[in-house]
């Protein structure tokens, strides 16, 4: 399963966000970024926390942190 949404993720975040998650998949040229997972609402979840990863409210480790505790839940 994949989520893609039109984001343009600034290329200073592209080490960040791999190390986040291998899963997102960032389309410079078209603009996009994927998330591929077995479960949609993990898709969503890593996107969401992709944007708070560029948008400054999270760092990798507490985005991790963050996604490991809730995927427990899934």
């Amino acid at each position: 399963m994949a989520q893609t949404i039109d984001y343009k993720a600034p290329v200073p975040f592209f080490d960040e966000l791999t190390q986040f998650d291998g899963s997102l998949y960032i389309d410079r040229t078209a603009g996009e970024v994927t998330a591929k997972c077995d479960q949609e609402a993990a898709d969503f979840m890593a996107l969401n926390l992709m944007h708070d990863m560029v948008t400054g409210r999270r760092n990798v480790k507490d985005a991790r942190r963050f996604i490991s505790g809730i995927l427990g839940w899934l």
